[in-house]
Order: structure tokens, then C-alpha cells, then sequence
């Protein structure tokens, strides 16, 4: 079973029980060691498993951290995916807010996230605030990629999770035509 208690309804709170989804695009920080292997997080055990330890707070997780590592922010959905199938993952540790998920439950969660997860609630709409400068960016980047034919963007909501923006593109039939678009939108979107 996961595991996870919450203090409250602060909506900032992760809970995996009520929000798997909200949950697995939240950010959190991990301590991370140089080794000649590369890169390893910080790791612990819960009753014999491995677990890699995970913090919400900044400030925290500097304090928790050994000299030998340093912060690293990563969305949990990547965390997840990223730990060998037998390291289940503690956040908060020690806080009345902690989650564990353990080994057997991530895979669970990396459905989760999902763009479109089976069973969930997905609200599609207008924007609640527009994106003026990405829609600006696209306008005039798009027009410039000759098999895009047309484009549309819209918010959709996974459950509870934050709000994200879709683009929609059509084009035109051409080998490489929609690697060409797809590239247009993501370039729009690192220059806002």
C-alpha cells in the first residue's frame, strides 16, 4: 500500500493516496554523489529496502545533505523512472507530511504520469490565464515551417494535478514534417 500523511488541505502538501497525479509532476530535491559509475543519489532502507530520500524544502534537504553530494531538483515521475525496479522512494523523511512509495508500488505511479492516464479525470478548455507570450512566439515562428498546415493550443487538467498547455499541430504529409513542427512549438516555447 502507499503510504503517505498529509497535514491538512494545504494543496502544496503531497499526498499519494488522494493525488497520484499531482504527486508524480510535483518537484523535488535529491542529493547526488559523483562516482567513477556516475551520478548515484543519496540512498537509505526502510525495513531492508532501499529507498532513495527525496525533500520538498530546500532548506531541509541542504541540512539532511552529506558534503559529499549536492541538490538536485527533479520532477518524481523522472525520479521514479530513473532507480533501479528495487528502490522505492521516501519524501519529506521524517516530516508528519512524509510519502514513501515503495519498490512495488512505481510502477503505479509512472502510469500516473501520463500525459492521458487510464481512469483519470481530464478536463480540456480555454486557458485561465492566456499564454500571450508563447502565442505571440508561435505566431510568428510557425508560419515559417512550410508543412505546418495549422495549430491550435489548449489546457488540459489530469485530476487534481496543475494545469498544463497542449499544442495541437497539423502537417502536411512530407517525410519529417511533423519533427519539423514539433520542433517549432518546443523552440517557441524556450524562447518565452
Amino acid at each position: 500500500m502507499l503510504r503517505g500523511r498529509s497535514k491538512g488541505k494545504d494543496p502544496r502538501t503531497l499526498n499519494i493516496a488522494t493525488s497520484p497525479y499531482r504527486l508524480t509532476r510535483a518537484a523535488v530535491l535529491i542529493g547526488v554523489m559523483q562516482t567513477p559509475q556516475g551520478p548515484q543519489p543519496l540512498f537509505s532502507e526502510i525495513d531492508g529496502h532501499s529507498i532513495v530520500l527525496a525533500y520538498t524544502d530546500v532548506d531541509v534537504a541542504r541540512a539532511a545533505m552529506p558534503e559529499t553530494h549536492r541538490l538536485f531538483s527533479i520532477v518524481v515521475a523522472e525520479l521514479l523512472n530513473q532507480v533501479p525496479p528495487y528502490v522505492g522512494v521516501l519524501i519529506d523523511p521524517g516530516s508528519a507530511s512524509s510519502v514513501h512509495v515503495p519498490a512495488e508500488r512505481r510502477q503505479e505511479l509512472i502510469d500516473a504520469a501520463q500525459p492521458f492516464p487510464g481512469g483519470a479525470t481530464v478536463r480540456l478548455g480555454d486557458p485561465a490565464r492566456e499564454p500571450k507570450s508563447l502565442t505571440a512566439t508561435l505566431q510568428v515562428s510557425a508560419p515559417g515551417v512550410a508543412p505546418l498546415r495549422r495549430l491550435w493550443r489548449t489546457w488540459y487538467q489530469v485530476a487534481d494535478a496543475p494545469a498544463q498547455l497542449l499544442v495541437i499541430y497539423d502537417v502536411e504529409g512530407e517525410v519529417g514534417a511533423d519533427i519539423m513542427a514539433a520542433d517549432a512549438v518546443v523552440a517557441a516555447a524556450r524562447a518565452v
